[in-house]
């Protein structure tokens, strides 16, 4: 099994969740995806519709990439608490989770050095 942290952290993931987060579209390039990512060393890329909405996570794993919405992206409010959030990693063996607001729209991506770094 893997562990993130090795005691349970008090706390919600918008204490550690990086709010200013890079986007594409889905009709963004895969060169310009893997640009954008390896020139601002971040590795997810939200990929939001014309109304805003995430519709796929590229990962710095992932390849080919869906850009079209059919698969589903795991996602979390910032109310969040982290142990939900990192259980919800190990579970589906992911790196990041997308922050949503209430509205459903992208408010922020946390990922498992965000939450390590809570402990």
């Amino acid at each position: 099994m893997v562990e993130i942290c090795s005691r349970a952290t008090i706390g919600t993931v918008a204490q550690v969740m990086t709010r200013r987060v890079h986007i594409a579209t889905q009709t963004t390039s895969p060169e310009v995806i893997t640009r954008v990512m390896r020139e601002n060393q971040i590795g997810a890329l939200p990929i939001v519709d014309p109304q805003g909405h995430v519709v796929a996570l590229v990962g710095e794993a992932e390849s080919p990439v869906d850009l079209s919405g059919s698969g589903s992206v795991v996602t979390v409010a910032a109310t969040t608490p982290i142990q939900e959030a990192q259980d919800l990693m190990i579970k589906h063996h992911l790196r990041h989770l997308v922050v949503l607001d209430g509205g459903g729209r992208l408010e922020g991506i946390v990922s498992r050095s965000d939450l390590s770094a809570s402990d």
